[in-house]
């Protein structure tokens, strides 16, 4: 994972939809990668990964998901990096998140 950036630093469209999925969140933590930003937030049951991005014309490219915490099976946290073992739909993933969000949740 990359260093965190301020929501303050985003561009305004992006950020306003940071602020839609997770203005109250207990946990969120933004990095940015490629050409656009990865979201983690944790509030309640509820985690929201969001990877956003804004094309050439302003619009912005949007690809959320919400996980409930009970469908997290297992969490392993390291320095820098955890993972996610998650459950829905009867298929069984690994998701990479920060370790701040690994450890809240393990």
């Amino acid at each position: 994972m990359t260093e965190d950036v301020p929501l303050e630093d985003l561009p305004p469209e992006l950020a306003d939809r940071v602020r839609a999925a997770a203005a109250h969140a207990d946990y969120r933590s933004i990095h940015h990668h490629d050409d656009g930003y990865l979201v983690y937030a944790h509030s309640g049951d509820r985690v929201v990964i969001m990877d956003l991005a804004l094309g050439p014309n302003n619009s912005v490219a949007e690809t959320t998901e919400t996980l409930l915490a009970s469908a997290i099976v297992g969490v392993t946290a390291g320095d820098d990096e955890g993972v996610l073992e998650v459950v829905d739909g009867g298929r069984r993933r690994r998701l990479a998140v920060p370790a701040g969000l690994a450890r809240r949740l393990g």
